[in-house]
């Protein structure tokens, strides 16, 4: 059983249910502590864990992880997973990145990926704990000539513009600007 009491890690729970069962185990989520063979997920908050990083401490078939945020207890499941579901030895495990960016550009703006594609690799990014994925979508940047036309700008107060304005008229995590984007 998978317990989340009220660490708020439900989701997690949910996702980790889920690659369990596309393994071929069946394994319940509940409220209640798990006892034998068994999952806690507790949140903490004094122990130095940080955004990503999360603690688990397995003793007599008992897993606890303990994380201060949803992202530490989603990667105590991806370690829980890269450890095997059999045959788990008592231990404890305390684990934080190194960097705060892990990630991968793929370039979709010259070759289609099919949209299934796409999710098996952010998958597998999750299961390598990786936390940023670039999508390179287009070489086509005519739509800032659209935004720019007619407003009379400087070289600089357009790219300020730009800046300003297109996270919120697109909706991309990040925007790579180069100066192509911008009229000489």
């Amino acid at each position: 059983m998978i317990s989340v009491g009220d660490s708020g890690f439900g989701q997690e729970a949910k996702f980790y249910q889920t690659d369990l069962e596309s393994r071929g185990l069946e394994i319940a989520t509940g409220d209640q502590t798990a006892q034998k063979n068994g999952l806690n997920l507790k949140k903490v908050e004094d122990k130095g864990y940080g955004k990503e990083g999360y603690g688990i401490t397995v003793k007599d078939g008992v897993i606890t992880v303990e994380a201060a945020t949803n992202a530490g207890a989603f990667y105590a499941t991806r370690t829980l997973l890269q450890m095997g579901e059999n045959d788990l030895q008592n231990g404890e495990i305390r684990d934080f990145p190194s960097f705060s960016h892990r990630g991968f550009m793929l370039d979709t703006g010259r070759k289609f990926i099919p949209y299934d594609t796409l999710v098996d690799i952010m998958l597998n990014m999750a299961y390598y704990k990786m936390n940023d994925l670039q999508l390179h979508l287009n070489d086509n940047y005519i739509f800032l000539e659209k935004h720019l036309e007619g407003k009379h700008l400087s070289q600089q107060e357009e790219l300020d513009y730009v800046l300003k304005k297109m996270p919120r008229q697109v909706s991309v995590w990040k925007l790579m600007l180069s100066e192509k984007m911008v009229k000489n």
